[in-house]
C-alpha cells in the first residue's frame, strides 16, 4: 500500500495545494502552512502532520486539523485529487534527483531496505496505475486517528486552556530534558 498511501498523504498535506494547507491557511488563516509526510520503513512507518501556529491560535488550529484529518480518514478522495497528487509526486521525484549524488544516495537507501535498483521504474509504473479506489482503500486501512500521538510545543499556561472542549485525552506534560530522554 506504499504507493497509494503516498498519493493519499500528498492529497492531505504533501504540497501547498493540499487539503490541510487549504483548510488551515487559506480558509481559516491559522498558519502559514500545514503539511503531512509519509515515513516508510522496511518494517512499518507512519504518517506525520505538522503546522506552526501562533500560541493564541493553538486550540482553533488543533480543532481544524482534527476535523480535516477525520474527514481524510474516511477515504473520500476525488479522481482530480489523485491525478494532481500523482503529477506532483512524479515532479518531486525528478526534482529530487537533479544530481548524480542524489540518485546514488536514494539507491543506497533502497538497498538498505532490501529493494533493488529497478525500484524507481517500478514505483513510477505503480504510481501511474494508482486509482481513486486504491487510495481510498489504503486510507481506510492505514489511517486511524485513535492511535495517533499529538505533540505540542509551547507555553503550557497558554496552550492547555485551549485544549478544553476539544475531546483530547489528558496531556502528558514533559520538560525538554524528559522529552529527549524518551
Amino acid at each position: 500500500d506504499r504507493i497509494p498511501l503516498g498519493v493519499a498523504v500528498e492529497i492531505v498535506g504533501g504540497s501547498f495545494t493540499s487539503r490541510l494547507n487549504e483548510r488551515l491557511r487559506e480558509r481559516e488563516g491559522l498558519t502559514y502552512g500545514a503539511y503531512a509526510v509519509l515515513h516508510t520503513l522496511t518494517l512499518g512507518g507512519g504518517i506525520g502532520a505538522s503546522s506552526a501556529v501562533e500560541t493564541r491560535k493553538t486550540g482553533a488550529a488543533l480543532r481544524s486539523l482534527h476535523e480535516g484529518l477525520s474527514a481524510f480518514a474516511t477515504g473520500e478522495v476525488t479522481d482530480e485529487e489523485v491525478k494532481r497528487a500523482v503529477e506532483t509526486l512524479r515532479s518531486n521525484t525528478v526534482q529530487s534527483l537533479d544530481e548524480l549524488s542524489d540518485l546514488t544516495s536514494l539507491l543506497a537507501w533502497y538497498a538498505v531496505q532490501g529493494r533493488g535498483p529497478d525500484v524507481l521504474r517500478e514505483d513510477d509504473a505503480r504510481l501511474g496505475a494508482v486509482t481513486r479506489e486504491d487510495v481510498a482503500k489504503a486510507i481506510r486501512k492505514h489511517v486511524h486517528l485513535d492511535g495517533a500521538a499529538l505533540v505540542l510545543v509551547g507555553d503550557k499556561t497558554r496552550v492547555l486552556p485551549q485544549l478544553a472542549g476539544l475531546g483530547l485525552p489528558e496531556p502528558k506534560i514533559l520538560t525538554v530534558a524528559e522529552a529527549l530522554d524518551l
